[in-house]
């Protein structure tokens, strides 16, 4: 039997591959110093994603690291919307963790699409508003204010699978604060109701909870 042909890499393969091995090893580690060095070689592809389908970016907002971040994004080859192995954005990760820092950071660059959907069908909003994490509720009410009829739309008033808002997980997780900025947006509705029947009045109408109460109906 004929042994298997083999792969025969050139010597300038095994170069780009050795530093594009090292770019990632920087990210991981935080080397703001050596990642910075070596994105001024055309040889490294700043998007190019590992083995779990993480790209250097995600991996930047998995660690916290706004410094990492904001080189890659400077490149304007960083993909920013592109899912990881498991479904995720960087800007949906980060809405999820409360990492205000970094979702201002990618919000505020071009080409980041602030209603990208995750693996699940969640959007950023969503996630910030479940998690209560008022400052990235924040700065996408704002964009979608500013965005208007065009441009970057966040739907305020998008649901997920079952139909629930981020107006709707605010109030099952009692986030006060994140109910009264999606009510002040005047784009939600209170009596939105899920694939249940069940509405974000309806959460708080039976906990007997007075103050949602009045935000909700106000």
């Amino acid at each position: 039997m004929p042994l298997p042909p083999r792969t025969i890499y050139s010597k300038r393969d095994t170069e780009s591959h050795a530093l594009q091995e090292s770019f990632a090893s920087a990210v991981m580690h935080g080397n703001a110093t050596a990642v910075k060095h070596l994105l001024q070689n055309p040889k490294v592809d700043p998007g190019l994603p590992n083995r779990r389908d993480e790209t250097p970016l995600f991996r930047a907002v998995m660690n916290d690291d706004k410094t990492v971040a904001k080189l890659l994004l400077d490149t304007g080859k960083a993909v920013p919307n592109r899912l990881d192995g498991s479904g995720w954005t960087p800007l949906a990760y980060a809405a999820m963790m409360g990492r205000a820092e970094l979702a201002g950071l990618l919000l505020a660059t071009s080409g980041v699409e602030p209603d990208a959907k995750d693996g699940t069908g969640w959007t950023p909003l969503l996630h910030a508003a479940a998690g209560g994490y008022e400052t990235i509720v924040q700065q996408l009410l704002l964009l979608a204010s500013a965005a208007g009829d065009g441009g970057n739309r966040v739907e305020v008033d998008g649901q997920d699978g079952q139909g629930r808002t981020p107006l709707w997980w605010a109030v099952e997780n009692r986030h006060v604060a994140v109910v009264r900025l999606l009510v002040g947006s005047h784009r939600v509705k209170a009596t939105s109701q899920d694939v249940y029947g069940l509405s974000p009045l309806e959460i708080a109408k039976r906990r007997g909870d007075k103050e949602m109460i009045g935000l909700l109906e106000g």
